[in-house]
């Protein structure tokens, strides 16, 4: 067989742009995006002050003050091994426990970030698909869903407990994948932190860093697509979508 250097650069153009078709499929217009994903802590909730509370108590009850480095540290990693260190070996299980206990009896004091509830209207107008994927353990999750009135926006919940990878691992995403029957160029994420971005990516989906909230600061998210420091500018962009507008990369 022959080869000339005119046809494998046309295999390798054909190769490219076959790979990046599902990528680039994102940036064709809004009504391709049909399942909104979002992350619950920090991008639909204003629940961290109540969770470094929480933590505060669980700590104090054990005569230990946690700092402020380690309650963000909680936000970004497993908890089991932040107790074990912080209260000593084999503390985690009643810890986890607690926590829970409280993320329940308090869930009534996480609010929803002004704008959220319009939104989400907007998106349940359209006909889409609203899921939620959080770290969370599954109980107080469902507890928060419904004080804040979010489950009647959310039709499907994965939580911490539901995968066996969490953020950054992209599991969460691909189940909700597969439970409502969509490819992943239908997708979005919007989440708060970096690990929502990257599982984003990873699943193949659109990713959308929340800035909303302060305690990240307003660094650029170098792997999202979009990012928003406010929810009225995150709203004013689904509004567009849902007009069938070109969702392109950029900062809002």
């Amino acid at each position: 067989m022959r080869f000339t250097l005119r046809g494998i650069i046309l295999c390798a153009l054909r190769t490219f742009l076959f790979l990046d078709l599902g990528r680039c499929s994102h940036a064709l217009g809004g009504n391709r995006v049909r399942l909104w994903i979002f992350d619950l802590d920090g991008t639909l909730t204003d629940s961290f002050p109540l969770f470094f509370e929480n933590m505060q108590m669980i700590c104090a009850e054990r005569g230990v003050q946690i700092s402020l480095d380690d309650l963000k540290a909680c936000l970004s990693g497993p908890l089991p091994p932040i107790f074990e260190r912080l209260l000593g070996p084999g503390t985690a299980p009643a810890a986890m426990a607690r926590l829970k206990d409280l993320s329940i009896e308090r869930a009534h004091h996480s609010p929803l970030y002004e704008g959220i509830e319009e939104t989400l209207d907007v998106l349940r107008s359209a006909g889409r698909d609203i899921a939620v994927w959080t770290a969370r353990d599954k109980a107080s999750a469902e507890h928060l869903l419904k004080a804040t009135g979010l489950n009647k926006y959310a039709t499907q919940l994965v939580s911490g407990c539901c995968v066996p990878r969490n953020k950054p691992y992209p599991d969460g995403a691909q189940l909700l994948l597969e439970r409502f029957g969509r490819l992943a160029t239908e997708g979005v994420m919007i989440g708060d932190h970096e690990h929502d971005v990257s599982a984003a990516r990873d699943a193949g989906l659109l990713g959308v860093r929340a800035s909303w909230n302060e305690l990240w600061g307003r660094e650029a998210c170098a792997i999202a697509r979009h990012q928003f420091h406010d929810v009225a500018s995150f709203r004013a962009w689904v509004v567009e979508a849902m007009r069938g507008q070109v969702l392109t990369k950029g900062q809002h």
